[in-house]
């Protein structure tokens, strides 16, 4: 991953740690289900990043996203409360909707 990427990821992660209060082994236990969730993205980033930037593309790059986003959360049930797999999906809203609109950003300068 790009060094600028990696600290936007890092600051993105403080701020959740911070947000969804979690305990120690909360991080522990969550740690791996989110890494392996954050590097299936960053796979489907680099497998759709030369394909044409429309709504085709952004259809399919969605749909592989909710995938990982579904089964990341299915691990994580059995470690956060409820209030933090609220907080947890309303984190993943916020991400989701700054990655469509640089998405689009970029569509329109292509």
């Amino acid at each position: 991953m790009p060094p600028e990427l990696v600290e936007m990821l890092r600051a993105e992660k403080r701020d959740a740690i911070v947000r969804l209060k979690l305990a120690p082994e909360q991080i522990e236990a969550a740690r791996p289900i989110i890494r392996k969730s954050m590097q299936q993205r960053w796979e489907i980033v680099l497998r759709y990043k030369d394909a044409p930037r429309n709504l085709i593309t952004l259809t399919k790059v969605q749909r592989e996203l909710r995938a990982v986003n579904k089964a990341a959360e299915v691990g994580l049930e059995d470690i956060f409360t409820p209030g933090q797999m609220e907080e947890y999906r309303e984190i993943l809203k916020g991400l989701r909707d700054k990655a469509i609109a640089e998405y689009k950003r970029r569509a329109t300068e292509g």
